[in-house]
């Protein structure tokens, strides 16, 4: 009796030993379902990116996973592809089949503080925002801004202002650090231009065309009606100061340069559309 019952005790201990073995790889190691993500936990610096892949058997599942993260503001998650946005910890999980499985993200930031530009042609009378960055954040407390000559710029949390023609320094000041924007101060060139060309190839017919600037940087270029066209709408768009000297012009499918010239000519940089024709024009104050 005593020997069945030693038996009997060993035989328990062993089923004992099986059953925790069991309970213990279903909770570290692969689910129930057979199923596991590549990474139990990870660490990132933000802005980093790790993809998460949930796998079994051999085959990676590409469909029917819920993928959530717990904390957005510390890391998202779009199909298994995790961005680490800010620091700290989130847990990110897949959801398959009824089964829910997570990997544990810690974030670390790191500082990449800059503006968001350093070089600027604007116009007298524009208005233009830059802005002090940490990352993809912008960072706006504890930011110092000033302009090295408020008689051509000033500056009101990262706004500037285009008071006349010069160059400037436009300064952001944080945690000890100076950051800077220079600023070139063009006279605006908005107004009426008229240009008129004749082409050799076409019986020496002549084209004339009006351009006008408006301050809110909007143009229009008309082709006026002559002895062997209709007047028209050649495109309309934005301009902006693309260097010192030359305004770019941005219209449905395409742009084109033109250089400011002294005396308020504009003369144009690349081969430009003129009503199926391509002509190189100048253009004289209206």
């Amino acid at each position: 009796m005593k020997r069945n019952i030693k038996v009997f005790c060993v035989f328990g201990l062993f089923l004992c030993s099986i059953l925790c073995f069991s309970a213990c790889n279903s909770k570290f190691g692969e689910s129930p379902g057979g199923y596991s993500l590549n990474y139990s936990s990870f660490d990132l610096k933000t802005g980093e990116n790790v993809r998460l892949e949930l796998s079994g058997n051999n085959i990676i599942i590409l469909q029917g996973i819920e993928w959530d993260s717990s904390d957005e503001s510390v890391a998202s998650v779009l199909n298994g592809f995790v961005t680490a946005v800010g620091e700290g910890k989130t847990i990110i999980s897949a959801e398959y089949q009824g089964q829910i499985y997570e990997c544990q993200i810690n974030v670390e930031h790191i500082r990449t503080v800059s503006l968001n530009k350093t070089e600027l042609f604007l116009a007298v009378g524009d208005v233009e925002n830059i802005t002090l960055n940490d990352g993809n954040i912008s960072v706006s407390e504890n930011v110092v801004w000033s302009s090295s000559d408020t008689a051509v710029a000033t500056v009101n949390n990262g706004m500037i202002e285009c008071v006349s023609p010069g160059k400037v320094i436009i300064t952001a000041e944080f945690e000890g650090v100076e950051y800077c924007c220079e600023v070139k101060v063009n006279f605006s060139p908005s107004g009426a231009y008229y240009s008129k060309i004749t082409v050799e190839e076409m019986d020496d017919a002549v084209f004339e065309f009006d351009l006008t600037l408006k301050s809110d940087h909007t143009y229009e270029y008309f082709r006026r009606k002559s002895q062997t066209v209709e007047e028209g709408m050649v495109n309309t768009g934005k301009w902006e100061f693309e260097s010192e000297d030359t305004l770019l012009f941005t219209y449905g499918d395409g742009q084109m340069r033109m250089r400011v010239k002294t005396g308020g000519t504009l003369e144009s940089v690349d081969t430009i559309p003129t009503g199926g024709m391509e002509a190189r024009l100048t253009f004289g104050k209206a």
